[in-house]
């Protein structure tokens, strides 16, 4: 009994001793692939350990690695999330590198330490051809596949624009995305309007600012001070927000931006003011420009904006500013104009010249249903047909104007029914007929314009009931006949220009009279100027005309 009790602690000890040398061994194997797989993640650089490399694209495994899924250990090694400073700016590049995401395969183990030397050699030739691979597929590589970007449901559903620049390298859109995914959860719980906001500006400053144009540009891209993108927007350079954080202005006159507008800028539906006056901004405006129905004031002058105005623009019915003067917009004024009955000012002029040849066609009628505008600015386009009457109803007018350009027949008695006008200039054009009698009921005017015409007939005695006019422009017509006395009664007048005319008889004596009167410009076939003004020095040029100041 004593011998069988010694052997059995004996084989007892044995297969303890057996099973502790087996899990040393099994330890020390499942070691050996760890380390392995680190190292050879670490050599073929796909794991993602910067913020740089979270920015890029994401792509699929290449073809033949197993794609069930990546192992428990191979999680381990993909950060869940990057980490970033507390306010970091992003500037996008169309230079986007890839991410590529590691394979779901493991490396081999080696099974003795006389084939690591092959196995080495194996994985270096495994990793030139799959680097060789990459490059191929990055150069190939031309639209993203969007069931591998975030939020691309939100953005698909914006704009068709949007959807296919999304998906284009380089554009203002994709890059704009890139940033949103930059800044990672913080604005993947922002609400869907929010989003929306943020994407919208971040895509208009790319577009504008190619290459870096803007004059200021502070805070753009920047987070607010809690390290987020809530809000932030609401501090960047010429943005202003209301309480709840939604933008109502961008006021960005003059500072420099180029490119093209973006139609994402039009997904601001609580917008009120968009002031880019002033910049070098080109491209035509987009039908969608209809989406900003809380627009008060689109200021776009002094631009090289160019095409047609949209018919779409009559939806902003809460429009009372619209400035694209000093553009290249040409074509016909939108009858749908007419149909914004809020607009106060709507200037127009300028769209000639080196730009192009400006607005064509004729004057909507339409426009005459505008009752609240007080300025009207069509000058120096390529505008012809005859003046509306329908424009007579304009009441409220205070600035009027169809200077240079190519309009004809006559002046119709209604446009003077505009009795609040203060500034009224039809120079520069193709009218004829007379003047009508009705000139008189422009009371308030203090400018009246109708120089270089074709107008004929005599001048209306009623004329000296423009008690307000500071200056008369009639000269270079076809007027005929003797000036009327009844020119004394223009007790405010300081400039009266009637030269290059057809004028006969005497300049009426009582034109000596008019103290404020500063410049007087009088030739014609038979005239004579006789000196009973006491007030003035004269100069007679033998070449043009009397010169009275």
């Amino acid at each position: 009994d004593y011998y069988l009790r010694v052997y059995g602690v004996i084989a007892l000890l044995l297969s303890s001793a057996i099973i502790f040398i087996a899990v040393l061994i099994r330890i020390q194997a499942k070691t050996g692939r760890v380390a392995t797989f680190d190292s050879t993640t670490a050599e073929n650089g796909t794991v993602l350990t910067t913020v740089e490399e979270m920015m890029f694209t994401i792509t699929r495994p290449e073809e033949g690695t197993d794609s069930s899924g990546p192992s428990k250990d191979d999680e381990q090694l993909i950060p869940s999330s990057p980490t970033r400073p507390n306010t970091p700016t992003f500037e996008p590049t169309a230079n986007l590198g890839t991410i590529s995401v590691p394979t779901t395969a493991a490396p081999p183990i080696a099974n003795n330490p006389g084939d690591s030397s092959n196995q080495t050699q194996e994985q270096k030739k495994q990793k030139e051809q799959k680097k060789k691979k990459q490059q191929n597929k990055k150069q190939n590589q031309e639209i993203v596949d969007p069931s591998t970007l975030p939020y691309i449901e939100t953005f698909l559903s914006l704009l068709p624009n949007s959807a296919e620049a999304l998906l284009q390298k380089s554009t203002p859109q994709y890059e704009a995305m890139q940033w949103c995914l930059y800044v990672g959860s913080s604005f993947n719980i922002l609400p869907k309007e929010e989003q929306i906001q943020i994407f919208a500006l971040v895509a208009f400053y790319i577009a504008t600012n190619r290459p870096a144009s803007w004059e200021k540009n502070d805070a753009w891209l920047e987070l607010n001070d809690a390290g987020d993108v809530k809000h932030a927007e609401c501090s960047w350079h010429g943005i202003f927000c209301n309480k709840e954080g939604r933008v109502l202005e961008i006021i960005l006159p003059n500072n420099g931006l180029s490119g093209e507008l973006v139609d994402e800028i039009f997904l601001l539906d609580k917008l009120r003011h968009l002031d880019l006056q002033g910049n070098s901004l080109s491209g035509t405006v987009s039908p969608d420009i209809s989406q900003l129905n809380n627009l008060v004031q689109l200021k776009l002058s002094s631009n090289v904006f160019q095409g047609t105005i949209p018919t779409d623009i009559g939806h902003l019915t809460n429009l009372e500013i619209l400035w694209l003067f000093d553009n290249a917009f040409t074509g016909a004024l939108p009858s749908e104009m007419g149909l914004m009955n809020s607009l106060i000012d709507l200037s127009l002029e300028e769209n000639y010249g080196s730009k192009s040849d400006g607005f064509s066609g004729i004057v909507p009628t339409e426009l005459g249903r505008l009752e609240n505008l007080e300025i009207l600015d069509l000058g120096t386009n390529s505008i012809s047909g005859a003046i509306p009457s329908e424009l007579g109803d304009l009441v409220n007018c205070k600035f009027f104007s169809l200077a240079n350009n190519g309009i004809v027949g006559n002046i119709p008695p209604e446009i003077f029914s505009m009795m609040n006008t203060v500034h009224l200039d039809l120079s520069a054009n193709n009218l004829d007929g007379k003047i009508p009698g009705e000139i008189a009921n422009l009371r308030n005017a203090e400018v009246i314009n109708l120089s270089e015409n074709e107008l004929s007939g005599k001048l209306p005695k009623k004329i000296g009931k423009l008690k307000s006019v500071v200056r008369l422009d009639l000269y270079d017509n076809f007027l005929k006949g003797s000036i009327p006395h009844t020119i004394q009664r223009l007790s405010n007048i300081e400039h009266l220009l009637l030269e290059k005319n057809q004028f006969t008889g005497m300049v009426p004596p009582e034109i000596g009279n008019l103290k404020k009167l500063g410049e007087l410009f009088v030739n014609g076939d038979e005239m004579t100027l006789q000196l009973f003004l006491t007030h003035y020095k004269i100069i007679c040029s033998p070449f043009l005309h009397p010169l009275l100041y």
